[in-house]
């Protein structure tokens, strides 16, 4: 059965040649007896004596270098067939072992990264803890939850934690900063199921508030430009809302990155919005108002309306920005990412390597296969001198028999090549002797 190989930056699977093994073509020896049988029978009579007693002898050596020759020939044929698959294998074994090794270094790089970021989850910031007073000399660690003069090394426990071998130390519960060893084990999935699914909600929801306002300012807009309008509305609001429970989160870890003046900035431009929303719909209430009859809604019911508006939208831009100051923390969305990028190229790394194992069994099947094939060359060629011995031993007894001559059965049967000295009926001997040649 064929074997399939991926490799990369090529056309995907690729088939792997399977080694093929070596099988010499049978020698017909029936017919090559009978031949010797029908050319013993054609003899003249008396053509053969004790001076002419091997007339077949050459004819079989000549039938039997034949049989050498092709299957020489076959040989040279697998053989240079065999060489180009190794070839081919050598190759194969070359582009994985690159490959290989590159998803080792990408994979080491990915470890690098994800040592990173659980480290920096797990060690406490640059920034106070908050709650706790600056470490003095006569501070012991376990009173201030940082390493002091006496444990210069950190390795004393914190207040609601204790050591994490190879990572520091653990960090006071209710910090300012991001650090939380415990999110290596996974966010908690409740309050961000809860987060996404309140969002989700309150955007649905200004959604259609915000398309009642906007009918009302946009009456002879088509529907589709009307929801456009309403779409972007809701998503800038819903951003800023969002946005600006992320940035209060990093002002309150500490983070450079982030300046008061841009969550200020952000804050006023969502009440900017609500504010606008709130006195469009107010506002475009009083024409309606003005000639309707006395079963309409009065100016109160209008007042109340965007009222009820307004305290919606303020009640979804909270939902919005305490969901992200919740939820929000860069150092476990760092690790999350890191982690995904480790079990994929893990998962590649181990494919490389088992491709890798793959390519050099195949090439090494095929250079046991060429090693094979030298032994069945060298098993065949004795096979076919073997039985030009028989045949030629097989034209003697024949010509023996017919002759009926002890004369030329002596002068044409040689004597045995591998005779045994000893007999069962030996005297004192219980085991036979090694076997002598003559």
């Amino acid at each position: 059965m064929a074997r399939w190989h991926f490799r990369r930056g090529g056309s995907g699977l690729r088939r792997a040649p399977e080694p093929r093994r070596f099988v010499p073509s049978d020698v017909d020896e029936a017919a090559a007896l009978s031949e010797i049988t029908r050319l013993v029978e054609e003899l003249a009579p008396g053509g053969v004596d004790e001076a002419t007693g091997h007339p077949l002898d050459n004819l079989i050596n000549s039938t039997a270098a034949r049989w050498e020759q092709e299957v020489q020939a076959e040989y040279a044929a697998y053989h240079a067939e065999a060489t180009a698959l190794v070839g081919v294998a050598d190759a194969a074994v070359a582009e994985c072992r690159l490959a290989e090794a590159d998803d080792r270094e990408r994979l080491a790089d990915v470890r690098l990264a994800l040592d990173a970021a659980s480290s920096r989850l797990v060690q406490p910031g640059d920034g106070p803890t908050e709650g706790a007073a600056p470490a003095s000399a006569t501070d012991s660690p376990s009173e201030t939850g940082s390493p002091g003069r006496g444990d210069p090394a950190g390795e004393g426990a914190s207040p609601g934690g204790g050591d994490l071998p190879g990572r520091g130390r653990f960090v006071r519960w209710g910090g300012r900063q991001y650090a939380d060893p415990t999110l290596l084990a996974g966010w908690p999935r409740v309050p961000l199921l809860l987060h996404t699914a309140a969002l989700a909600a309150a955007a649905g929801a200004d959604w259609a508030a915000f398309l009642q306002v906007v009918k009302l300012i946009m009456r002879s807009e088509s529907a589709l430009t009307t929801s456009v309008v309403v779409v972007g509305f809701t998503a800038i609001v819903v951003y800023l809302a969002h946005a600006t429970g992320v940035m209060c989160r990093d002002i309150r870890a500490g983070s450079a990155e982030v300046s008061r003046a841009l969550a200020a900035l952000c804050v006023l431009a969502w009440a900017a919005f609500g504010a606008a929303a709130f006195v469009a719909r107010l506002r475009a209430a009083e024409p309606r108002q003005a000639f309707s009859d006395a079963t309409s809604p009065s100016d109160d019911s209008a007042l109340f309306s965007a009222l009820f508006f307004l305290a919606f939208f303020v009640g979804t831009g909270i939902v919005a920005g305490a969901g992200a100051y919740l939820t929000h923390n860069p150092l476990r969305s760092a690790y999350g990412r890191a982690l995904r990028v480790h079990r994929r190229m893990l998962r590649r790394a181990i494919v490389s390597a088992r491709e890798l194992a793959l390519a050099e069994a195949n090439r090494s099947a095929h250079a046991s296969e060429l090693m094979a094939a030298r032994q069945s060359l060298l098993h065949a060629l004795q096979v076919r001198l073997a039985l030009a011995e028989r045949l030629k031993q097989m034209a003697r007894v024949l010509i023996a028999q017919r002759a009926q001559d002890p004369a030329v059965t002596d002068a044409i049967l040689e004597p045995d090549l591998r005779p045994y000295a000893w007999s069962p009926g030996t005297a004192g001997s219980t085991t036979p002797p090694a076997r002598s040649t003559s």
